[in-house]
């Protein structure tokens, strides 16, 4: 089964549960001058850990992060560098695992 890894704020794992990965236009997107709605991933498990380690941590603050595992079943998606995924469609919740709380 193919897999993507989404980093996000603990605070809105409720709503992802309830309603799935949503392609929106975020605070990184504005700053990166992105124009279409996009649910980002990562390709594999350590290129999240990177990200978090990294640059995404960074980012974040102090924020308390969570890492889903996302299935890619029936999931469209596309990507243009060799550690991001990115799909212009709600990933519903059962493609959703939690697999880690607190990084």
């Amino acid at each position: 089964m193919e897999r993507g890894y989404h980093i996000t704020k603990t605070s809105d794992l409720v709503s992802i549960m309830t309603e799935g990965l949503v392609p929106q236009i975020g605070d990184r997107s504005e700053l990166a001058k992105e124009q279409e709605p996009m649910v980002y991933m990562f390709k594999s498990l350590d290129d999240a850990i990177d990200g978090v380690c990294n640059w995404l941590g960074d980012e974040m603050g102090d924020e308390e992060l969570s890492l889903l595992e996302v299935s890619l079943c029936g999931v469209s998606y596309t990507s243009i560098v060799e550690w991001e995924m990115m799909s212009r469609n709600v990933i519903s919740p059962k493609n959703l695992k939690v697999i880690d709380i607190g990084l």
